[in-house]
């Protein structure tokens, strides 16, 4: 909403400045507030004023790194008339209602709303315009809230990419990463600043001194400050084109650079593509040569089996001839088995008889047997558990044994030990003494 009415208040514009930029120094408010008010004062002054009136309210806050923001939920007294205001969607002044309720606070603590030159209250955000902004302003701004690319950074601040690099190229506190995003370095912003205000008081002089001295000096001393400020017009564009020249070189080395990455990126891509193709050649040699080896088989195992083939025609011959041999054998052992048939029903006949009778005898002889199996197998059972007895007899035995040679080898390392003691030689002389001592006790 673009409203036609001012603002009269220092604290309204700080308002409307500072809740369009997430944050900002006090050196760069000093011009957002000298192009609305305070023209007469010097650029000190209006850091001064601009400082205690952001001490002084408490809608502004500062923040770790020392830049200022303002809180923008308001006071929560007030959301009666801003929900007034912006339903009126228009300016609105207090009335006697609005002046009795305790709960509409001081609206300049506030920084929801602002008041104009007619004594009304609007919304700060009313007299946020864009195009009051430069761009290089609107660039700054988006690159505070996030880091952006080219592309989405001119798209925010609808102007063409072109425009908005020359703008990043020339001030340098825009920097640009490595992966070609952007960002705002606002320590370096704050100091460019501060140094672009120490020499705006001193620029500001000059203007005045030499606007005292243009009526007083002569078309004489003007004519030479002309050709001094065009020689210095000329130096400047020739320290502007040696820069540009300097940038394009550096342009220039900067894609030599990217043009041998890229080579080199090419080259390696090259060497694995060659080392690929080596191994897939070499596989398809490999697979060559096993195919070979296949072949080569196949055709001793062709040979073999024609050599095969002949053994396996002489033997179907032979087993034909043998064929015929069997199948006349065959009519007269047909003849010899019908006789025999004969002679075999009758012993058949006499073979069941005897069988019944071997069948009775071996049911008595399995009884008996399984007579004599029950008692063998309880005399297993006996002699099993006195098995039992003799081996956990043995184990004790055994484990005694271990126990009786393991004391007599520390019984024989005792005695090695003293055979040794008695080797030294102060212990044979002790011994000697000892023994010499009780053959005199003896006599005695």
């Amino acid at each position: 909403m673009r409203l036609a009415k001012n603002l009269n208040s220092l604290t309204d514009i700080l308002k409307t400045v500072l809740c369009y930029f997430p944050c900002m120094s006090e050196e760069e408010l000093v011009g957002y507030v000298r192009a609305k008010m305070l023209k007469e004062f010097s650029y000190r002054e209006i850091l001064e004023k601009t400082r205690n009136c952001l001490k002084q309210n408490p809608c502004f806050y500062q923040n770790e790194e020392g830049f200022w923001a303002v809180r923008k939920e308001g006071i929560r007294e007030n959301d009666s008339f801003f929900k007034q205001v912006l339903i009126s969607k228009k300016p609105q002044k207090y009335t006697l209602k609005d002046k009795k309720n305790k709960k509409v606070q001081q609206l300049s603590r506030d920084s929801r709303f602002v008041q104009l030159d007619d004594g009304s209250w609007a919304l700060t955000y009313w007299l946020i315009n864009e195009s009051d902004f430069l761009l290089r302003e609107k660039i700054a701004r988006e690159l505070m809230i996030e880091e952006l690319r080219l592309e989405e950074l001119a798209k925010r601040v609808d102007s063409s990419p072109e425009k908005v690099l020359k703008i990043l190229k020339k001030y340098p506190f825009f920097e640009q990463n490595g992966y070609g995003y952007y960002k705002l370095d606002l320590k370096l912003k704050k100091v460019y600043a501060q140094a672009s205000l120490k020499y705006m008081d001193v620029i500001k002089k000059l203007k005045m001194f030499y606007a005292d001295k243009k009526s007083k000096v002569s078309a004489e001393v003007l004519a030479q400050a002309r050709e001094a400020l065009e020689q210095a017009a000329a130096v400047q564009l020739l320290q502007r084109k040696s820069q540009e020249e300097i940038n394009e070189l550096w342009e220039k080395i900067a894609e030599k650079d990217f043009l041998l990455a890229l080579r080199r990126e090419e080259l390696i891509r090259m060497s694995r593509e060659n080392e690929k193709l080596r191994r897939k050649a070499d596989s398809i040699l490999y697979q060559c040569r096993l195919w070979h080896a296949r072949y080569q088989r196949v055709i001793r195992d062709k040979e073999e089996l024609l050599v095969i083939k002949e053994k396996l025609e002489n033997s179907v011959v032979n087993m034909f001839q043998k064929l015929n041999a069997y199948r006349e054998k065959d009519k007269e052992n047909r003849k010899k088995l019908f006789e025999l048939k004969n002679t075999f029903e009758e012993k058949v006949a006499k073979l069941e008889k005897e069988v019944i009778e071997v069948q009775e005898q071996f049911k008595k002889a399995e009884e008996s047997w399984q007579k004599k199996e029950k008692k063998l197998r309880q005399e297993l059972e006996r002699y099993s558990l006195d098995l039992g007895f003799l081996l956990n007899e043995k184990e004790s035995l055994e484990k005694r044994e271990k126990e009786l040679l393991e004391e007599i080898e520390k019984q024989k390392e005792i005695i090695k030990h003293q055979e040794d003691l008695l080797k030294l030689p102060v212990i044979s002389i002790l011994c000697k003494i000892v023994t010499w001592w009780r053959t005199v006790n003896l006599n005695i």
